[in-house]
């Protein structure tokens, strides 16, 4: 196999630097990493040794030699032996051994495999950690599978070595899980569920994890303005959330209520969504009439009269209720300091004839 220091990329790489003083050393620093990246030590010491550099020129790079070989490089399983061997001829101190091995692990725990945990307790035993310092690397290699791997291997992570209570029941894992937890629910509920039942997650921070999550399933840009299977298959996935969940109608209702609100913004296709959402989970008069009340004040703050005026009309809002949330509006613009709203206020005023009660307003704020 080619040696790393012949290579065409980085023979090209070396041209664009010339070969004096801190350039050269640039040169020398990207040829001793190159090689170390691929477990090439030797090839490291050469490129060192042809580019004069120190031992102070090439530590940083040799610590993330054993970075990139105990964890963060494509390697099919940690390459234990090459980090060694970096360490003993690279002349590295303990201490920053110590913090490099830490990195590495943690690296490697956001791609982790069944197959590299007896690698990761090989880590411990060669590089003779203290108890304290590897579980703190685990604990941190926990975090990053939570937040780059499967749920799946957080929670054999969590079996496999033995994580405390204490750190699984600490508020910074309950809301990297209630995180991952929503995030996962997205793409698959069960993964979610995996994750309520394996780390126990309360009541309330399930409840508001699967709430949240119906949210996000009904309000997707794609769910609401694209085909009728989009929305269809959006409402399935909330219905199987609110089930597996066990939410009860109150909670659900307030995220669909949500949803509703969410689904105005999108003009026609998030009427017609909110609609079906609105008949698919059965809601009362009462949350509807209260969403579409909110759904046309965000219209009428935005400049959308008009389309405020039609979504109370779509939903058979007495006019006096839409009048009323027009003067709110307008009178709220009157008040602000800050902003273009002269528009919106003459279209309100005109649309719902409040001209008396633009008068008043502005005597209240004469004499004032």
């Amino acid at each position: 196999m080619e040696k790393i220091l012949n290579s065409d990329f980085l023979q090209e790489s070396e041209k664009k630097l010339d070969q004096n003083g801190e350039d050269k050393v640039r040169a020398g620093k990207m040829r001793v990493f190159a090689a170390l990246q691929h477990a090439r030590v030797d090839e490291a010491l050469e490129a060192k040794e042809k580019y004069g550099l120190s031992e102070d020129d090439v530590r940083g790079v040799a610590l993330e030699g054993i970075i990139q070989a105990l964890g963060t490089y494509d390697w099919e399983s940690m390459n234990i032996d090459a980090a060694l061997e970096i360490k003993k001829k690279f002349n590295l101190s303990e201490d920053d051994v110590m913090f490099a091995v830490k990195d590495g692990l943690i690296g490697r725990f956001a791609k982790i495999k069944e197959k590299d945990f007896d690698n990761v307790d090989g880590v411990k035993e060669k590089f003779n950690l203290s108890d304290d310092f590897f579980k703190t690397a685990i604990k941190e290699g926990f975090f990053s599978a939570l937040e780059r791997n499967s749920p799946f291997m957080a929670v054999k992570i969590k079996e496999r070595f033995n994580l405390s209570d204490d750190f699984i029941k600490s508020d910074k894992v309950i809301s990297a899980v209630a995180q991952k937890a929503q995030y996962r629910m997205y793409h698959d509920i069960d993964d979610a569920i995996l994750l309520k039942e394996k780390f126990s997650l309360p009541e309330d921070i399930s409840i508001d994890v699967a709430k949240n999550g119906m949210v996000n399933m009904l309000t997707d840009q794609r769910t609401v303005v694209e085909i009728d299977w989009h929305r269809s298959d959006a409402i399935s996935k909330a219905m199987e959330i609110k089930e597996k969940f066990g939410l009860s109608k109150e909670a659900s209702d307030s995220s669909v209520k949500t949803a509703m609100i969410n689904s105005f913004r999108h003009h026609g296709d998030g009427i017609t969504f909110a609609v079906e959402m609105k008949d698919a989970f059965n809601l009362s008069d009462e949350i509807v009439q209260e969403a579409v009340k909110e759904g046309i004040v965000d219209s009428f703050l935005s400049g959308g009269v008009v389309y405020g005026i039609g979504l109370g009309e779509k939903f058979n809002l007495p006019e006096n209720m839409v009048r009323d949330i027009a003067k709110s509006v307008m009178l709220g613009k009157m008040d602000e300091e800050e902003g273009d709203n002269w528009e919106c206020i003459r279209e309100l005023r005109e649309k719902f004839n409040l001209y008396k009660e633009y008068d008043d307003e502005i005597k209240i704020q004469k004499d004032k």
